[in-house]
């Protein structure tokens, strides 16, 4: 029996199990929140067969149908549990399941923060920025049709940190204008890209693979760009009048 569970997981990775990023192995992910970026990406890192935990103690309601990736048959359930029915029926995995993200929960070398408010994501970020042995903190976030992925790996903590802010300075939206399924979709696309780019370099051992720390996207003109902050703007202005300088003299 273990063998033909073996060998179906084998099946269901032939077509990627050559891939630097799979190669390395199975990675143990926290994932805080499972809603409309969470439900998704929770999905995509079960297919490749990662060990999830996921954390969140909301419920499905109908609004969630739009944007989550749950059945209408799950709404009245806690989103963590229903996640973890739907990785079992998709993928054969099991994931373990918490509630709310609190000071005491545990974290990960990689933690993908998926939440819908910034205190949670503060709160994940410095369990896992305490954490020795960290590597990466992939955290999305999403509008409408907008949105942005930052990758951040060990080194970067203080560079995330200027990212946050406080939940009252957020410039409240209409409801109807919050949340999309291909826009969730998409968010934990680029986020699950940013780990197996990490992982690739990991693998083999040089950077051979960009890891992006910010990535913004605006669907409705299909651009996605890299962000460079305002202080590193300022250091490639600096360093390239330095280079024409040299050329010069």
């Amino acid at each position: 029996m273990k063998e033909d569970k073996e060998e179906k997981v084998s099946l269901r990775q032939t077509r990627f199990k050559d891939a630097d990023w799979f190669l390395i192995g199975p990675q143990d992910i926290i994932v805080g929140g499972v809603g409309g970026i969470g439900s998704w990406a929770s999905m995509l890192l079960a297919r490749i067969g990662h060990t999830l935990t996921l954390f969140d103690d909301d419920t499905i309601d109908a609004s969630n149908m739009g944007g989550q990736l749950y059945r209408t048959n799950q709404i009245g359930q806690n989103k963590a549990s229903a996640m973890k029915q739907t990785i079992v029926d998709f993928c054969e995995m099991y994931p373990n399941v918490l509630g709310r993200y609190t000071e005491d929960s545990p974290t990960s070398n990689i933690v993908f923060s998926c939440f819908d408010n910034m205190a949670a994501r503060k709160l994940m970020f410095e369990a896992w920025a305490s954490n020795e042995d960290r590597e990466l903190f992939v955290d999305g976030r999403m509008l409408l049709e907008t949105g942005m992925v930052y990758v951040v790996q060990k080194g970067e903590e203080d560079r995330y940190r200027a990212e946050l802010f406080e939940d009252a300075d957020i410039e409240e939206v209409a409801c109807s204008l919050k949340a999309t399924s291909h826009c969730g979709a998409f968010i934990a696309s680029l986020m699950v890209s940013g780990l197996n780019n990490y992982l690739a370099n990991k693998h083999m051992g040089i950077e051979a693979r960009i890891v992006q720390f910010r990535t913004d996207f605006e669907l409705p003109l299909l651009n996605v760009t890299e962000v460079t902050s305002q202080v590193e703007e300022v250091a490639t202005v600096e360093e390239e009048s330095k280079i024409e300088e040299n050329v010069i003299a």
